[in-house]
């Protein structure tokens, strides 16, 4: 699934970056140290490097999905599944050329066609992810990601540069259905019951 999502963002970038400019790659590398020189072989280069995956507990549900009756039909049993995890995929895009001004005005041309799309097209998507269930959001530039980049280039051995944060949510779903038995339930109902009385009984009464 990942490797859908990573050829979706790399046919996205390829179709609508001006190629003006000369060739364009999109690659999806760890740029750690010695990255510059062993691995960009293109002019320009944009990188998406995959940093992180989480669960999106903001979209998390807790109910089960009703998918129908048990197996034949049985209507004793219903068919019953919990609904997919929702994860976000956390990517640093950089760009890498030999002139600062060309990185500089690739990363804004990147802006400009990720901030297109806030959520991916369902007809531009790849592989296992035409069958997502959910629309496939993404967050572009967000202040609460990648707070201090000079941790994660010094993890990486690498200097300190520009880079976007671009967060993309897909769904997930490691879940089969399972059949239970159909609950019936028992009302009751409290209060006082008033009989009426013919008028003979209440001749009699009195």
């Amino acid at each position: 699934m990942l490797n859908d999502l990573d050829t979706t963002l790399r046919e996205l970038l390829l179709e609508e970056l001006p190629q003006a400019q000369g060739d364009i790659a999109v690659v999806f590398d760890q740029p750690k140290s010695g990255w510059t020189a062993q691995k960009v072989t293109a002019e320009r280069t944009v990188n998406l490097f995959l940093y992180d995956v989480k669960e999106n507990v903001q979209l998390r549900r807790h109910d089960w999905e009703r998918m129908g009756n048990g197996d034949g039909g049985d209507q004793r049993f219903v068919q019953q599944k919990r609904p997919p995890l929702r994860l976000d995929c956390f990517y640093m895009v950089t760009t890498w050329a030999t002139d600062p001004q060309v990185e500089h005005w690739l990363l804004s041309a990147c802006l400009l066609v990720l901030a297109r799309y806030p959520t991916l097209p369902r007809e531009r998507l790849f592989g296992s992810l035409h069958d997502q269930p959910y629309e496939v959001r993404t967050k572009l530039a967000a202040h609460d990601v990648l707070t201090n980049p000079a941790e994660v280039w010094g993890a990486l051995g690498n200097d300190l540069r520009p880079s976007i944060s671009y967060v993309v949510s897909i769904a997930l779903d490691p879940w089969q259905p399972i059949a239970v038995p159909v609950v019936t339930t028992t009302e009751l109902r409290f209060g006082q019951i008033h009989q009426q009385t013919s008028p003979e009984e209440g001749a009699e009464a009195k």
